[in-house]
């Protein structure tokens, strides 16, 4: 009886720690462990897959610059500096402020913004419930967004950011 009650009471802990650390975007299966581990250069299982890894990110960072791979990115990193320029009067208080464009090993392209804290799934996540009043500004600030013509098409609490220094919301990644 006694092993029995031990046992589950294990298992059940080691579901719980498995299932409160898995990574939040991967699958129950190896394929989306092996995608995160490669991307984030992490200890995997054992035996082949550090090899495997390694190679993942390899790849991943030494990609052949083509033109599927250069102009998509490019075309992609146009269209948000163009938004960023558009909403260039809500920037520093509905959205960051663009700060950097450019392009880095001749086919990765960087757009930088300023840093205004963080997302409301994080927060969520730390605290459990949001501040008071954030639905609201998010609502408010989305709706300054609209009206100057851009139409977010992610709206979702990690595209969110909250500062608490002056608690603003401010929306990010517009995905183009």
């Amino acid at each position: 009886r006694w092993n029995n009650l031990v046992g589950w009471l294990i298992f059940i802990i080691a579901s719980w720690v498995y299932l409160s650390t898995i990574e939040s975007t991967a699958s129950f299966w190896d394929c989306g462990e092996y995608i995160a581990c490669a991307y984030k250069l992490e200890v995997g299982q054992p035996p082949g897959a550090p090899l495997f890894l390694l190679i993942a990110k390899f790849v991943n960072f030494h990609r052949i610059p083509g033109e599927w791979c250069t102009e998509s990115l490019m075309e992609i990193e146009e269209r948000v500096a163009l938004v960023y320029q558009h909403l260039q009067p809500l920037q520093g208080h509905v959205i960051p402020h663009y700060l950097y464009r450019g392009q880095d090993f001749n086919f990765i392209f960087v757009t930088v913004t300023s840093y205004e804290g963080k997302s409301l799934q994080r927060l969520m996540k730390e605290q459990g419930y949001l501040p008071s009043g954030i639905r609201s500004r998010a609502l408010t600030s989305l709706d300054q967004i609209h009206k100057a013509g851009i139409l977010h098409g992610d709206v979702e609490l990690r595209n969110i950011v909250w500062s608490q220094n002056d608690e603003s919301v401010k929306w990010i990644d517009f995905e183009m």
